[in-house]
């Protein structure tokens, strides 16, 4: 079985990491787990482009901008649960845990 086609590999990438680079990390990230059901994890570019949206998201994601959510609606469970979870699943080492947790 021959490995991912690295022109079509670099075409999904560059195509998804300019969606990012406009702010549309949802597309971004769509494109990127497309390209990773057409090809595989063979590639080492697919994987870091892959990488690099998924940092990218999480970095919106821990903004301080984005912690609005909970004071625009400081009374809703419901919101504050959902943002804490997005910040937990951002955590990925023991350092970014605890300021997680505080």
């Amino acid at each position: 079985m021959a490995g991912p086609d690295p022109a079509a590999v670099r075409a999904e990438c560059d195509q998804a990491l300019a969606c990012l680079q406009r702010g549309n990390q949802p597309k971004a990230l769509r494109l990127m787990k497309e390209a990773l059901a057409r090809h595989g994890e063979g590639s080492p570019l697919l994987l870091r482009a892959h990488g690099t949206v998924h940092s990218r998201i999480t970095a919106v994601l821990t903004d301080p901008a984005a912690c609005r959510v909970v004071d625009l609606a400081p009374d809703s469970l419901e919101l504050a649960h959902f943002h804490t979870l997005l910040l937990y699943k951002a955590a990925s080492d023991n350092h970014t845990y605890e300021e997680v947790l505080a």
